[in-house]
């Protein structure tokens, strides 16, 4: 399947149209299994640039949406449409064109990383995995500065890392092959404040000096209120609200919304005014 480089229909770089997925659930070998909808007529578009919040309590059918705009699952109906191009389950050369342009950044970085490999090779992992042809030590180089380390951090392993160092390196892997979106599972989980800020200084950096466009998936709205200019609201495998991210705080439309913020900032106002929304 080529990579056409051109925008779908809506002009968006990736659509999520009516996605349907159901799971089995488990019973008795004899009896008629039952099905249980996880997602249920879903329906986005991700525009170049964007920084989109995905956010929703565990259960809310995150990860399945996750696995579909991966092209990891197949839909029970519906389409992931990426650059005019159908993403659907497929052998890896024919994706290859999509990896260049969607990254995933992990939820767990330390256990995506290979330990026998250096910074060095896990950074270098994806473009010869794509077969970019390129400069390979300037792209690793330049991934490497964008996420603040040093080069110093190439001769080291995943074990001589600490969490944000590793964090950061999965994030280098991500946009060594320079791509348009990213998709990032809870890349914050787990880290200190300190460290998350300093995290979500550097998704921000990408995104205002590279264009680089960020699907957050999180079930933490403060996360999402300091990064994301816009977000979705995920509940039962539905969408209940998409917004911009200042407009759904400052007035949400759902009871789920109103318990999500309050249980990530104790009251909804004061979260709006302590964070700040640099790029609406």
């Amino acid at each position: 399947m080529p990579h056409l480089g051109r925008l779908n229909d809506d002009g968006s770089l990736l659509k999520v149209e009516a996605l349907e997925k159901h799971v089995t659930l488990p019973g008795p070998f004899w009896a008629k299994k039952a099905r249980r909808r996880t997602l249920d007529s879903v329906s986005f578009s991700i525009f170049q640039g964007e920084l989109i919040g995905l956010a929703g309590v565990s259960g809310a059918g995150k990860t399945t949406l996750l696995n579909l705009m991966l092209g990891l699952d197949r839909a029970d109906a519906g389409h992931v449409i990426c650059e005019g191009q159908l993403i659907r389950p497929g052998s890896a050369r024919a994706l290859r064109w999509y990896r260049r342009a969607v990254q995933y950044i992990p939820q767990d970085p330390a256990s995506s990383l290979d330990p026998r490999m250096t910074v060095k090779a896990l950074i270098r992992e994806p473009l010869k995995r794509l077969k970019i042809k390129a400069d390979h030590a300037a792209r690793i180089d330049e991934a490497l500065e964008q996420v603040g380390l040093s080069p110093e951090f190439l001769s080291r392993r995943p074990d001589e890392l600490s969490g944000g160092q590793a964090q950061r390196v999965a994030i280098a892997r991500a946009i060594v092959v320079r791509p348009k979106l990213l998709l990032a599972d809870e890349p914050l989980s787990g880290l200190d404040l300190p460290m998350q800020a300093h995290i979500t200084d550097v998704l921000k950096r990408l995104n205002h000096e590279a264009g680089i466009g960020l699907l957050l998936i999180s079930h933490d709205l403060s996360v999402v209120c300091r990064l994301c200019q816009r977000t979705i609201i995920l509940d039962r495998g539905a969408i209940i609200e998409d917004r911009p991210t200042p407009e759904l705080f400052d007035a949400p439309g759902h009871e789920r919304t109103i318990a999500l913020i309050d249980a990530a900032a104790g009251h909804r106002s004061s979260a709006v005014n302590a964070q700040p929304f640099p790029f609406t």
